[in-house]
């Protein structure tokens, strides 16, 4: 408001001002207001979308470079399982489990135990056997204690764990072999003065060293290990009990892990259409419409993503039975959500497993190509979101020149008051004159 105006005149001219430019501003700020309030709403939505988008690809990535791997199902977890690799056969298997391999363990005699831990032993050589293989450990003085013949042992290349334990008042060497079986049997022997009760023909054994005996299908194996990976072809065995009853092994192929990544596609997919159709709905007054309602880019996006699933693909796998995922059991319903049908995978699965697998990467990929014309800055919604961010910008340009243009006109509405104010002032003035000069003529005319 200009202070100065109606000074002159008396007339409150700088209100009236006032109120003609604010009335102009009203008017200029009800567009822009509108037209900022639907492109951010409509930037927010191209964001939603852009979240889901980014979120079902995730989820076909995880089918693109999938391999179907093989389970492995034990009537009796507690007594067999096993692990399947890609070369195994589906088949069944009967195990029975007689005994399990343990390693051998031996102790310094009981009645000649060493009384002093750190007692020099004699010099000489310990010479220690496994499978075959033979290790020479030199004892010297000063490092031939009984603790510097257990950290010796500990340090040699066998496969022994060797330990000083005290048995009341005494102490006794325990070695226990790191290898099962027969196999893993420890033969000691010294010479020099090295002390004889080092030699494994002076120890005892604590544990004695056994096979694990089992059986496939009635023949009787055994191994020196209770995991076996040699015998079946793929399939490496875990031995963990005895049995009382024969436990039936199926390798199958594994639906659930397959179903589990189907599953996150379709709970992705479906999170995609719901909002596509909330974004995208249109009502009888417009009223009600969604925000992206005609939009270019959503109506790419659903032509694009509709009815994926019943799309025929080709693969790399000659006669390869399955076309497209319908035939692995996704289906979708009237509303366009889809639901999996793990009965029919697996029937698929059980019909040609490498069909099923080379169908589901070729959707991969094939899905993947599509989404990636809308995911990131330079897809489709990615150049709706610089669209409207570059319609954001032109509505802050056009704040700008709303006040530059409010601002002349309160320079001109200003002169044109001011001029206005110092005329009615001049005519006020004028008007002053004329009822003094007609006052005074009038007493003139009553003394005259």
């Amino acid at each position: 408001m200009i202070s100065s105006l109606g000074v002159g005149s008396g007339l409150d001219l700088g209100s009236l001002l006032d109120k003609l430019v604010a009335i102009e501003r009203q008017s200029g700020e009800r567009l822009l207001n509108s037209r900022q309030a639907r492109a951010e709403l409509k930037l927010s939505s191209i964001g939603s979308l852009r979240a889901t988008v980014d979120t079902l690809a995730a989820a076909v990535g995880g089918i693109r470079d999938f391999d179907l791997d093989l389970a492995v199902t034990s009537s009796n977890k507690d007594a067999v399982t096993a692990t399947a690799g890609e070369d195994a056969d589906l088949s069944s298997y009967l195990i029975e489990v007689t005994q399990l391999a343990r390693a051998q363990s031996l102790a310094s005699a009981e009645l000649t135990p060493f009384t002093d831990p750190d007692a020099a032993l004699g010099v000489g050589t310990l010479s220690i056997s496994i499978d075959d293989t033979t290790v020479n450990i030199a004892i010297a003085d000063g490092d031939n204690s009984l603790r510097d013949i257990r950290d010796a042992i500990n340090a040699s290349a066998l496969d022994i764990q060797a330990a000083v334990v005290q048995d009341g008042a005494a102490w006794r060497l325990l070695l226990t072999s790191g290898q099962s079986g027969t196999a893993g049997v420890m033969t000691l022997t010294v010479d020099g003065t090295l002390d004889a009760r080092l030699a494994s023909a002076s120890m005892e054994e604590t544990t004695a060293a056994q096979d694990a005996l089992y059986s496939v299908n009635g023949l009787d194996l055994s191994a020196s290990s209770n995991t076996v990976a040699d015998v079946l072809p793929g399939l490496t065995l875990e031995l963990k009990a005895p049995t009382t009853t024969v436990v039936t092994l199926s390798v199958g192929t594994n639906a659930d892990a397959l179903g589990e990544r189907l599953g996150r596609v379709i709970t992705a997919y479906n999170g995609l259409v719901n909002n596509v159709k909330k974004l995208g709905a249109a009502s009888p007054d417009g009223r009600t419409s969604g925000p992206l309602v005609g939009d270019a880019g959503l109506r790419s996006l659903q032509s694009s993503v509709q009815g994926i699933f019943g799309r025929n693909l080709s693969t790399d796998f000659a006669g390869n039975p399955f076309r497209n995922l319908a035939s692995l059991g996704i289906q979708t319903n009237l509303s366009g959500e889809a639901s999996l049908d793990m009965s029919k995978l697996k029937e698929a699965l059980a019909q040609d497993r490498e069909g099923v697998e080379a169908l589901v990467k070729a959707f991969g990929t094939s899905f993947s190509t599509t989404l990636d014309a809308f995911e990131g800055g330079g897809g489709v919604l990615g150049f709706r979101s610089d669209q409207l961010n570059a319609e954001l910008k032109r509505i802050r340009g056009d704040r700008d020149a709303l006040e530059r243009r409010l601002g002349a006109l309160e320079q001109r509405l200003s002169k044109r008051f001011s001029a206005l104010d110092s005329l009615v002032s001049q005519f006020q003035s004028t008007s002053t004159y004329l009822a003094q000069q007609l006052s005074s003529l009038e007493n003139l005319i009553k003394t005259a």
